[in-house]
Formats: structure tokens, sequence, C-alpha cells
């Protein structure tokens, strides 16, 4: 019997993952609404204050990150808590993701920036969310913003978190916001996340070697 010594490559990436609806806590202006009507979620339980990142807990869990010897973590940004409606833009909020990622980074791990996991903002859930096709054009803006808070330093990125999940979810069994049962309208939603992947995909491409090439 021969012996052998498997190693993983020197850059290989162990991480951890998150959402921020799951961690942030106090999110009123996406799919809490749809946690707050009840009836929708087991037990009608709420994320209300979560792991309470957004008061600047993640400090700790970085930290827990950093002890688990883990190089890599990937945080979502919340596009509700960035553009609370469509015409305007929280520099604040844009301002603590970009502390988030300067503190991966002071710890040796590397980012990686989901932009939609399965939340959106109640104005666009109100404008007919992901059968709007507006969605695409405003999800790419989202896009353009975020990449120029955080690009500089994140090399790594998600367009959408499992989007089948999420069109399966929202418009097939109803599990999640808005709840519809349409398989049509599930196709629908898929079709129009799709689009939206390959168009943020070129913001991001485009952006990244701009910025290698400055």
């Amino acid at each position: 019997m021969v012996d052998a010594l498997y190693r993983f490559p020197s850059n290989f990436l162990w991480g951890t993952a998150t959402a921020a609806h799951h961690v942030e806590g106090d999110l009123t202006n996406s799919w809490s609404a749809w946690e707050d009507e009840g009836g929708h979620v087991w037990d009608n339980q709420k994320a209300g204050r979560a792991c309470e990142w957004r008061f600047g807990r993640w400090r700790e869990d970085f930290d827990r990150i950093a002890e688990l010897n883990n190089n890599s973590h990937r945080l979502s940004v919340e596009w509700s808590r960035i553009q609370p409606d469509e015409n305007t833009w929280d520099d604040e909020a844009l301002a603590e993701y970009s502390e988030m990622i300067d503190g991966l980074l002071e710890r040796g791990i590397q980012p990686m920036v989901t932009l939609h996991h399965f939340t959106n903002p109640l104005w666009i859930e109100n404008d007919n969310g992901w059968l709007n096709p507006k969605t695409v054009d405003r999800f790419v803006r989202f896009t353009e913003v975020v990449m120029d808070a955080l690009g500089d330093r994140v090399k790594l990125w998600c367009t959408f978190n499992e989007p089948m999940v999420y069109a399966v979810q929202a418009y097939l069994v109803a599990y999640f916001s808005p709840g519809r049962r349409n398989p049509w309208r599930m196709y629908d939603c898929a079709e129009l996340m799709l689009r939206a992947h390959a168009a943020a995909y070129r913001v991001i491409k485009q952006k990244i070697q701009r910025l290698r090439s400055d």
C-alpha cells in the first residue's frame, strides 16, 4: 500500500459566510415587513436585532473567524440600507460596510461580498420586485455604487446568492416574500435575475480592470 500526504494549495480559502438579514439586526425596510405581517415564518419568528452587527458586534465575530484560522469570509450588503428609497443613497451605511471590509483585511481575512442575498428594499417590492424589468437596471446601479465604495479592497464578488432558490421560494412555493404561487412568474423572476447577473458581472469586471490599471 502506498502512503500519500495530500495538502490543500497554499492559496486555498477556508471561509465562513453570513447574510445581512441574518446578522445585522434592526432592518426595517426589507424582509422585515414580510415577517411583521405574521403567518409567513415558522412560529412568527423575526430577525429583530439578530447578531447585532449593525451595532458594532461584527468585530467580535470577525475575531472569532480569525481564531478559527479562516482566511476568508463572505458577507452580504443590505440593499435596503444602502438605497432606502429610489432617490436616496445612504453614505453612512456604505461607510459602515467599508469599515467591515477593513476589519476583515486587518485580521488577514479576504472578504467576498454578496450583492443580493434574498432581500429587496420595500420600494423595490412595492414596484413588483423581480417581476419588473426596471429592477434589472436598478440592481446594476446598486452594483456600481457598492463597487465604487468597496471595489478598491474587495477582489471576490457574488452577484446573487442562490437565485433559483429565491425564484422558487418567492414565486412557486411562497415561502419567501412576496409569497406568490405561480410557476410562470417564477420563470419571469429567474429570467430577470439572470439578466441582472450578466449586467452586474460586466460592471464588476470593468471596474476591477480599471482599478488594476490605475
